[in-house]
C-alpha cells in the first residue's frame, strides 16, 4: 500500500540503491574486523 504510487516506488528504488551500498560497506568493514580478530587470535595461540 505504501509503495502503491509510482512516485513513491521510484523514490524507494533510488533510496534502496544507496541503502544497499551502505549495508555492503558495513558488512565489508565487519568482515575485515573479524578477519583481523581471527588473525590476532591465531598469532597469540601460536606464540603460546
Amino acid at each position: 500500500m505504501l509503495l502503491s504510487t509510482e512516485t513513491a516506488r521510484r523514490s524507494y528504488l533510488r533510496l534502496a540503491r544507496r541503502l544497499d551500498l551502505v549495508a555492503g560497506g558495513v558488512m565489508s568493514a565487519l568482515s575485515l574486523q573479524l578477519a583481523e580478530d581471527v588473525r590476532r587470535e591465531i598469532a597469540v595461540r601460536a606464540a603460546s
